[in-house]
């Protein structure tokens, strides 16, 4: 439950305390938390309320996406559920700033570049064995945290079982950074 009392901070899942806003995008917002049984600190991604059946479908995608896949180059899965209508999930809390963040300050050294690079490829693999083909990797979704770079944000992930959460002739991601085949409606592989 999102509840506030007085001045008594909101309250996710009856225990992750939110503070600051760390994100906004379409479909949720990603605040700060804290765990008051644990005392850890997380993120934790807010869906917004009235959520279409596409949106839910979406959701409970990146829900089920997230917890089959472990990997240090992945964003963890520690929480998650719907109360009140309103879906949450709870993950690592990443500190750094994003790809895309890091980019507008100019070219990456030719060491990091191979570096970010290597370790991508190796969570990106290690998606695609889950069975999972990402369909927005871009580096607003690459996080840029002191042990190195995670993959977020699989909102939009197919299942290679061809299981997929879009209707017939919608083309989901980022149009600068789709899959030739996704510009032309094919399949994502």
């Amino acid at each position: 439950t999102v509840a506030t009392t007085g001045a008594d901070p909101m309250v996710v899942g009856g225990r992750y305390e939110l503070g600051a806003l760390l994100g906004t995008g379409a479909s949720a917002v990603v605040r700060r938390a804290s765990d008051r049984i644990s005392g850890q600190t997380f993120a934790v991604k807010l869906f917004h309320v009235g959520a279409s059946a596409h949106d839910r479908r979406r959701q409970q995608r990146e829900m089920r996406a997230l917890a089959m896949l472990h990997h240090p180059g992945l964003v963890a899965l520690h929480d998650g559920g719907v109360e009140d209508g309103r879906p949450f999930i709870v993950t690592d809390l990443v500190e750094g700033p994003t790809l895309a963040e890091r980019l507008e300050k100019g070219p990456l050294d030719p060491d990091d570049a191979l570096r970010i690079g290597a370790r991508l490829a190796d969570a990106l693999a290690h998606v695609h064995r889950g069975g999972i083909v990402h369909r927005d990797l871009k580096p607003a979704n690459v996080l840029l945290g002191a042990d190195g770079p995670r993959l977020a944000d699989f909102g939009i992930a197919r299942a290679l079982d061809g299981t997929a959460v879009t209707g017939t002739g919608y083309v989901v991601g980022t149009a600068a950074y789709l899959a030739p085949e996704q510009v032309r409606g094919e399949e994502a592989t």
